[in-house]
């Protein structure tokens, strides 16, 4: 947001804002992928300005920059082809720097009537210098304002000139820009994206604007391309896998196996792993591990378990002194790397036996008629899913932070270097604390089975409904009544509520409101609950909260009413789209695991230890590989050991001594 206000403001007023802007975004995202967004930006305020000061340019100007201007595109896209994305990074963190001392120079310079005219091999200098920063770094406007200054033009001039300069260069930029690195072109991408689309042919869009344009299915080599038989969907991912798996077609198995080999060896046989027409620094390695690859019928365990298993993947890892060159790269073994995400969250598990959660696929909704808002709903799952390898589980905050994109995130290349998100999710996040608290518990066979609810349903969704509910609670001696937040966008501005909430026993019907709660409190708010389809009875209660009712010697035997939320069905869509669990217990809910999982563990879960002795061992020789050394074992011991002086280890100094282990550069760092 700060990036975009300093291109509006350098495209109407101080022109210096600029560099600045392409900074931010440079400083957050990739190289070309920064480049690219800062230019939609450009092209947006290159129109505001033309529309401002569209009368104000000199175009005599502008002719003398064109002859320079066209060499600089030229070169500026050789150097987005020919280099990676750290050099790139690194080019342009350089070009600002330059810029701004070249900013520095012109404010300072005052323009004399005696200064000489600049000559033409100067004007097509700064032709070139101008071209070639913007197609790289978006970062021509101090290029344009030295130029501008020494041709002493005025405040308006100047800032129509240079609207019209770069609205043009930016244009170019656009048209051209179908790929940076190769001669694929937009159409190519929508002809692919076609075969997996809901609809047969796609609109072209081109900078977010639509286009006039559609296209179907379509692969980049014609003369390989498999025809749909239909425009179903299933014809067409048939004939999208038929095309991808020819024989004939060489790229399918060469790109896998380039990116395999880069994942596991840290660089791939060629360079860019996103751009296939590079120079591999071995082609008969790559063309031999292809066709064994695709001899093997395509399968990828087979070709993991042939580079993992060679003399290259064995020999002693080497730190990468800077970015390696695009040529003449000698392969001299693995790169030292750091565990990925998902490495270092099953390392957990395997050394715990505490694992992430993987939902269960959602069982397909059969047709069913609206139901009757006052018909009961039936509990949803009471469980959330299985234990599972960290790839199968949702992200959290703290996978997020060790480099994990979202899933609607588009990446081939993760960052790897550490990030301040990184450092405070590791020491001082609340999901590797929980895990590890509960991780050390269960290595010592205290972590009891997570509660399972009576009773679990959602309100959520812009067009949430409440929904009414029954439940069996037979010899049930207190309730806990848990409201969950999962997501909502303004969690603060709901107002959740049982509704009609009514405890029914031998006694006839008592209404829940009349009872006081033995633990939590109720939300204050006066006059009946605003609840659709509800009679107004019932509690209020926060979000997210827990609220308790001892109904002990009462004999209830059914508790019913309706869940929901009171705000205005105006503001439950996109403002507010709540995303709540409600939840009815009969012994205190864990509120880590209130959704528990299921069993089955990928791997067999470790036996209980028992002694301070066996949890150093186990925990040294899970995450290290090794035997503690005299000292660490010394003061492991000391912090794992109960302050009775047993030899019973403490859960909170074995939670304690996990995380220091797994602090540390020798679990974290491959080499």
């Amino acid at each position: 947001m700060v990036a975009a206000l300093l291109i509006g403001f350098a495209k109407t007023s101080i022109g210096g804002l600029g560099s600045v802007a392409v900074a931010l975004f440079a400083g957050v995202m990739p190289a070309r992928e920064s480049t690219a967004a800062v230019l939609l930006l450009l092209l947006i305020g290159d129109t505001l300005a033309i529309a401002v000061y569209r009368r104000h340019c000199d175009w005599s100007l502008l002719r003398m920059l064109v002859p320079g201007v066209l060499p600089g595109l030229a070169l500026g896209t050789a150097a987005l082809a020919a280099f990676g994305d750290r050099t790139i990074e690194v080019v342009i963190g350089s070009i600002l720097l330059l810029l701004v001392v070249v900013q520095l120079v012109t404010s300072r310079r005052v323009v004399r009537p005696e200064d000489p005219p600049w000559s033409a091999a100067a004007k097509a200098g700064t032709g070139v210098a101008a071209g070639f920063t913007t197609m790289v770094a978006n970062a021509g406007g101090p290029v344009m304002t030295l130029y501008l200054v020494a041709q002493g033009v005025e405040k308006k001039r100047f800032l129509g000139t240079a609207a019209w300069f770069f609205l043009g260069v930016n244009l170019k930029c656009a048209s051209c820009h179908d790929s940076f690195v190769n001669k694929w072109k937009l159409k190519d991408a929508y002809g692919l994206a076609a075969y997996f689309s809901p609809d047969g042919t796609l609109q072209m869009y081109r900078c977010d604007l639509p286009q006039d344009k559609r296209t179907g299915p379509g692969f980049l080599f014609p003369g390989l391309a498999r025809s749909p038989r239909s425009d179903a969907l299933a014809d067409r991912r048939a004939a999208a896998a038929a095309t991808f798996t020819d024989r004939r077609l060489g790229r399918l198995p060469r790109t896998l196996v380039n990116r395999v080999w880069q994942r596991l060896l840290g660089r791939g046989i060629v360079a860019n792993v996103d751009e296939m027409d590079g120079e591999p620094w071995s082609p008969a390695l790559l063309d031999w591990l292809a066709a064994d690859f695709a001899g093997h019928d395509n399968d990828i365990k087979h070709l993991i378990e042939t580079i993992v298993t060679s003399r290259a993947y064995q020999m002693a890892a080497v730190r990468r002194e800077g970015e390696p060159p695009a040529r003449g790269y000698v392969f001299r073994g693995p790169e030292v790397r750091r565990l990925s995400a998902e490495q270092f969250a099953d390392a957990i598990g395997s050394i715990t036996g505490e694992w992430s959660v993987a939902p269960l696929p959602a069982p397909r909704a059969p047709n069913r008629p609206k139901p009757d808002p006052d018909t009961p709903l039936p509990s949803q799952p009471t469980s959330a899913g299985i234990e599972a390898r960290e790839w199968r589980a949702p992200s959290s905050t703290l996978t997020r932070g060790l480099g994990r994109p979202i899933r609607d995130q588009i990446t081939s290349i993760r960052a790897t270097d550490a990030t301040t998100l990184q450092a405070l999710e590791l020491t001082n996040g609340d999901v590797l604390a929980r895990w590890l608290a509960r991780g050390a518990r269960r290595m010592l066979g205290e972590l009891p089975p997570d509660p399972v609810s009576r009773y679990t349903r959602t309100v959520a969704g812009r067009n949430a409904v409440p929904g009414r509910f029954d439940v069996d609670i037979s010899g049930v001696t207190r309730l806990w009544l848990v409201v969950e937040d999962f997501g909502s966008n303004l969690p603060e501005k709901l107002l959740p509520a049982w509704a009609d909430a009514e405890l029914i026993g031998p006694g006839g019907t008592i209404p829940l409101s009349s009872l006081t709660p033995a633990e939590g409190a109720l939300r204050a708010d006066d006059g009946p609950l605003r609840v659709p389809d509800s009679r107004g009875g019932g509690i209020r209660v926060g979000n997210p909260s827990v609220v308790v009712y001892d109904v002990a010697g009462r004999g209830f035997t059914r508790f019913r009413g309706a869940i929901g939320v009171e705000n205005a069905r105006a503001d439950i869509g996109s403002t507010l789209n709540p995303a709540l669990r409600f939840y009815v217990f009969d012994v205190a809910p864990n509120p880590d695991r209130l959704l528990p999982a299921k069993p089955g563990a990928p791997l067999p879960p470790p036996a209980p230890v028992t002694t301070v002795d066996a949890a150093v061992d186990r925990v040294f020789r899970h995450a290290l590989g090794r035997a503690p050394r005299a000292g660490e074992r010394s003061l492991a011991e000391s912090a794992l050991r109960p302050a009775n002086g047993g030899d019973r280890p403490s859960p909170d100094g074995l939670a304690d001594l996990l995380w220091a282990v797994l602090m540390t550069p020798e679990f974290q760092i491959l080499d």
